[in-house]
């Protein structure tokens, strides 16, 4: 088995708009249960919608918080046999992967 990393370890983090984000939201991830949190589910699969928030970020209409709670991740990467490493599909597949991942983590 082949493994190519296709994005740097990351955290999940947690953002609140400043005046939500009291002292209170801050102690614990228990916390959140006490807040309105808004999200989407997808009809046909039941999975939840990924927030698109980095416009909000960079405006700072959002802050972070439970800092010490977020958890830290590997990072994504592709796994697949290795007799198919010189596979000129799997190349070119490999190549848009780590392009669609790097646009998405930025």
């Amino acid at each position: 088995m082949v493994q190519v990393r296709l994005t740097d370890a990351f955290r999940y983090v947690w953002w609140a708009r400043p005046d939500t984000s009291s002292a209170s939201a801050r102690r614990s991830g228990a916390d959140l249960l006490c807040h309105e949190c808004i999200t989407f589910r997808s009809e046909t699969t039941g999975a939840l919608y990924a927030w698109v928030v980095l416009g909000q970020i960079r405006a700072r209409r959002l802050r972070r918080v439970l800092e010490p709670y977020a958890a830290q991740a590997p990072g994504y990467y592709l796994y697949f046999p290795s007799r198919a490493q010189r596979s000129a599909p799997l190349r070119l597949f490999i190549d848009a992967a780590k392009q669609f991942a790097r646009r998405t983590m930025d």
